[in-house]
């Protein structure tokens, strides 16, 4: 799991915890004692106030009902305050003493001649920033369309993606240069990085579905993708439009918002 995964983990507990407590405290007071453990000879006793009543299955089911499922509850709370005292314990450690911060620490001048095991978010977001080229962004013929960082992109889709991406300061690089494990060159549409956990994604838009060249030629590319286990929900976003359908803004800052800012 990653640090961003323990961290949503946390949250859960936090919630089911606080839903948990909440509900417990709706339910009847006391609890059920059962005093054998064969199902069909079992005998269900009610515990409340230090007095003990014995529940008959026909008579009291909406009782036994009830305290069953508080003593599930009950269950499930004290795992779910056990995991979060260890996921705590854990993340401080994380934060304080993990392998990537090793690297952030590490001697500036031997960075350059490391390769290390792991790096922090921050160190992958500095190093992904550091690929994106300045000053090179002008370019012609299918290239006429001007983001606000000054680039051109081919199409308004692309336009609508590029100024997503800026607005929420999700680093990217447009038409960066990927050579396949077939030993294809290739140039998805956007490179872009999540800013909370350092992970790379391939967002690729098809935007003219209407003709069958060049869908044969993406297969061909979305083939060599695969091969390297690049492929949709994993490792890469695909959107598409045509003339008739336009990419909805709507649409790209969805996958904006749940692709790189979580």
């Amino acid at each position: 799991m990653t640090l961003n995964d323990l961290f949503k983990r946390k949250t859960h507990l936090e919630k089911l915890i606080k839903r948990l407590r909440e509900t417990l405290d709706t339910y009847p007071e006391g609890n059920l004692y059962v005093k054998k453990y064969d199902y069909r000879n079992a005998q269900i006793y009610y515990r409340q106030n230090g007095n003990t009543m014995y529940l008959k299955r026909s008579k009291d089911r909406k009782l036994i009902t009830k305290l069953s499922q508080k003593k599930y509850f009950q269950t499930v709370l004290l795992e779910a305050e056990t995991e979060l005292k260890l996921l705590n314990k854990l993340l401080k450690h994380e934060q304080e003493r993990s392998l990537a911060s090793v690297y952030d620490n590490f001697e500036p001048a031997l960075k350059e001649y490391i390769k290390p095991v792991e790096l922090s978010v921050e160190e992958q977001i500095r190093q992904f920033k550091d690929r994106i080229p300045t000053g090179q962004y002008i370019r012609t013929g299918q290239y006429v369309i001007k983001t606000t960082r000054g680039e051109y992109v081919k199409s308004m889709a692309e336009f609508i993606i590029a100024e997503a991406l800026l607005k929420h300061g999700v680093p990217y690089i447009y038409e960066d240069r990927v050579r396949s494990i077939d030993l294809q060159n290739y140039k998805p549409d956007f490179t872009a990085i999540n800013i909370k956990t350092g992970k790379i994604l391939i967002w690729e838009h098809l935007g003219m579905l209407e003709k069958q060249d060049y869908l044969d030629d993406n297969n061909m590319k979305f083939e060599s993708y695969r091969l390297m286990e690049i492929y949709p929900g994993n490792g890469m976003i695909i959107t598409m439009s045509s003339k008739n359908k336009p990419l909805k803004q709507e649409t790209v800052e969805y996958i904006v918002e749940n692709s790189f800012l979580k």
